[in-house]
């Protein structure tokens, strides 16, 4: 029993790190985003659906990397996690998840490669876009 909470406790700890991993990379990208361009800035939102829009005004849509679904399903789990404990409608939308409605997050072992690898990539494709942004505004 003891081992089986120190795995959960420790695979949660990791998805809650890959998704703060993410959410920090995004804010600096943004804000440093925004000050090359001139644009005003503000402080950086933990609101993923605000960051979201904040990157559009800049012409970047960062919802469109191939596998953005795991970023997204890293994010949902994350706030699962720390708020509810168990697999809700919001969590049962993704298809890892979908047969598994009720059950205690303790229960499911978590597909960590695919969100690891997934949240890496993902922050080289908004770095790559932010670059994008830059080169197209100074041509």
């Amino acid at each position: 029993m003891m081992l089986a909470r120190t795995k959960y406790f420790a695979n949660s700890s990791f998805v809650i790190s890959l998704w703060a991993t993410v959410e920090q990379f995004t804010s600096r990208i943004l804000l440093s985003l925004e000050k090359q361009l001139g644009m005003a800035y503000s402080e950086s939102s933990h609101v993923w659906d605000k960051k979201i829009a904040r990157y559009k005004k800049l012409n970047i849509d960062i919802t469109t990397y191939l596998n953005y679904q795991n970023i997204d399903e890293c994010r949902v789990l994350n706030n699962k996690i720390k708020h509810v404990g168990k697999v809700d409608d919001a969590l049962a939308k993704f298809s890892f998840f979908s047969d598994l409605k009720n059950k205690s997050l303790e229960e499911i072992e978590y597909d960590l490669q695919r969100y690891s690898k997934s949240v890496f990539e993902y922050i080289g494709f908004v770095s790559e876009r932010a670059d994008s942004a830059i080169a197209r505004r100074l041509d």
